[in-house]
């Protein structure tokens, strides 16, 4: 028959290998949802930083270069939550009517005429977690911008 003594040791080191195998599984999965939550907040600041490039764009009326206004918005926000070295400006087309933005179709001359040019732009942000089950957080955003005319 054990003792009193033995049958309390052996509950405490049960209880220990239980914590030693839970605990870092609870840990894990804890840091992995702050990572996540991070994420989506830098999706979010980057959806709004977005949004300005957008504005600025179609104020100054530039077809110029996409990233260096992008990087500029960001790193004259001080509070900006985005590496302005992980944007990258993929794709940028030009389109002279919302029909040949839609499906590719040809302008009319009017059309051409009428509405000012339109500018779609790609963006790409990859984001490194320190979670293996994240990894990297890759976003994607679609820009279109019309100018207006002066």
């Amino acid at each position: 028959m054990m003792r009193r003594s033995s049958r309390l040791f052996l509950q405490r080191g049960s209880l220990s290998v239980e914590a030693a195998i839970v605990l870092p599984l609870f840990i894990f999965i804890v840091f992995s949802g702050i990572e996540l939550s991070r994420g989506m907040l830098i999706r979010a600041s980057l959806n709004d930083t977005l949004a300005e490039a957008a504005r600025a764009i179609k104020i100054a009326g530039s077809t110029g270069d996409y990233q260096t206004i992008i990087e500029d918005l960001i790193n004259n926000n001080p509070g900006s939550l985005i590496d302005s070295g992980l944007v990258k400006v993929t794709n940028t087309d030009f389109f002279y009517c919302p029909a040949q933005l839609a499906d590719g179709s040809q302008c009319t001359q009017t059309q051409r005429e009428d509405i000012a040019p339109i500018a779609r732009f790609e963006v790409t942000y990859d984001l490194d977690t320190i979670s293996p089950l994240l990894g990297t957080l890759k976003f994607n955003s679609s820009v279109i911008v019309k100018y207006e005319k002066i």
